[in-house]
């Protein structure tokens, strides 16, 4: 068993991408934040059986035990360019109020969260400047950037915004992003992944699994509805998880299908 380094809050958890890559780093997760039951199951399939502090905004940082880092995808929904964008007012985008009060009871060494890259944007960037005042005003010396995840090594492409957060007290004034690989360097080949059912447009990604033998993902007219969602994600399960077992990827792959699907996520005719 890998020796663990530091201990960290998985907060709007999601099914855990914060997790594998900290948990990769040699961190201990000591519990997670996440109300939507299909993602809570996803997460504890591929990551085991981890306490679920529930909502954020009525989480009492005192009752915790003690972290290191808060890890927090918070949600997108009122920044991204597809939705309203109505920010703050959203009770969605006022995630980053509990977040901050969690941070400024706790206090942990650091913070890593990530959005969508509209955040920048929305209104004209004050919310991006009020969001990063509100969490100096907690105690932290922040850094942000947006990164793209198919120059490390991850099988699409995927532009977010990261903000990551020191205490004052460690007096770090300087960190650096990690930077980009060359896509030629990227273990694996180039793959035309067709998802046409989902979103009406081919997507080039890079998938690290040698299965793939035409290299092209490509949906059977004869599967609808969930069967349809659940071939696609089984796919791309495999193509980012390549070592999980048979079994856990036809479990996960038929929750996530299933909320694609009340999502309003259809075939097109």
């Amino acid at each position: 068993m890998t020796e663990k380094k530091f201990k960290f809050i998985d907060l709007c958890a999601g099914v855990g991408a914060a997790h594998y890559a900290f948990n990769l780093l040699g961190g201990e997760c000591i519990g997670l934040s996440e109300i939507d039951p299909l993602a809570e199951r996803t997460y504890r399939y591929l990551h085991g059986d981890y306490q679920n502090y529930g909502d954020l905004m009525e989480i009492e940082a005192s009752r915790l035990p003690a972290f290191d880092g808060l890890l927090a995808g918070f949600p997108c929904q009122s920044f991204s360019v597809v939705g309203k964008r109505e920010g703050l007012i959203d009770p969605r985008g006022r995630v980053i109020y509990g977040i901050t009060n969690i941070l400024k009871q706790a206090k942990p060494k650091f913070f890593l969260l990530e959005n969508v890259k509209g955040l920048l944007s929305i209104d004209s960037g004050r919310t991006f400047n009020f969001i990063i005042e509100l969490l100096s005003s907690a105690g932290y010396k922040t850094f942000s950037k947006v990164l793209n995840s198919m120059y490390y090594g991850v099988p699409h492409s995927r532009e977010r915004i990261y903000v990551v957060g020191f205490r004052n007290n460690l007096y770090i004034q300087e960190f650096d992003f990690p930077k980009p690989s060359p896509i030629k360097n990227i273990r694996g080949k180039r793959y035309k992944f067709q998802r046409t059912s989902l979103v009406g447009n081919d997507c080039w990604g890079y998938c690290t699994d040698p299965s793939f033998s035409n290299g092209i993902i490509k949906v059977h007219s004869q599967l609808t509805g969930d069967q349809e969602l659940e071939f696609i994600i089984h796919e791309m399960i495999h193509a980012c998880f390549w070592d999980l077992d048979e079994s856990v990827v036809r479990e996960v792959g038929h929750d996530l299908s299933k909320a694609l699907w009340r999502m309003g996520y259809r075939r097109e005719s």
